[in-house]
Formats: structure tokens, sequence, C-alpha cells
């Protein structure tokens, strides 16, 4: 992912360096907010748990972050900005 930043009183901020397809809200969130799991023991970096083996329900959190990461994957800076684009499209 590609931004600038620029600093400035009142002015400063984030611009895109890319066209808002180009985002999705799954590396935007991952780059703001860290990992999108569900539970500590699937974060990146994570140390394994001496009962990570034996966890019976490891297997569902397992499916839910890859269920959460697919979702977000998908949905691009341009869908969200869609429904705002048509209802300008409509006041003119």
């Amino acid at each position: 992912m590609s931004i600038s930043c620029w600093p400035g009183c009142g002015e400063g901020g984030y611009r895109l360096t890319q066209a808002p397809k180009q985002y999705t809200v799954g590396s935007i969130l991952r780059l703001t907010e860290g990992s999108l799991a569900p539970v500590a023991c699937l974060e990146q970096g994570a140390m394994e748990y001496p009962r990570m083996a034996c966890c019976h329900t490891l297997p569902m959190w397992k499916k839910l972050d890859a269920l959460i990461n697919e979702f977000f994957d998908q949905v691009t800076l341009a869908d969200l900005l869609a429904p705002l684009q048509a209802e300008e499209g409509m006041d003119k």
C-alpha cells in the first residue's frame, strides 16, 4: 500500500498514491490495527502455546480468521465510495 503524507496546520493529512480500487479494507486495517486475528494465538509471530495441539476450538478460530481476512480483502475503497458517488450524481 502506498500513501503519502504531508505536515501542516489544518492542511496536513494523507493522500492516496494509487486509485481507490487498489486499496483493500483488509490492507488498511492490517496497516492501522495490526492483526485481524480473532484470538491472540493466531496473530503473526505469536508464540506457540503448549495447549494448541489439544485446543478443540482452534479449527473454528482458524476458519473465522480466514473468513475475516477474505472478506476485508475483497472490499476496496472504491466499493465504499460508490454509494456516496451515486448520491452525488443524483444531486446534480
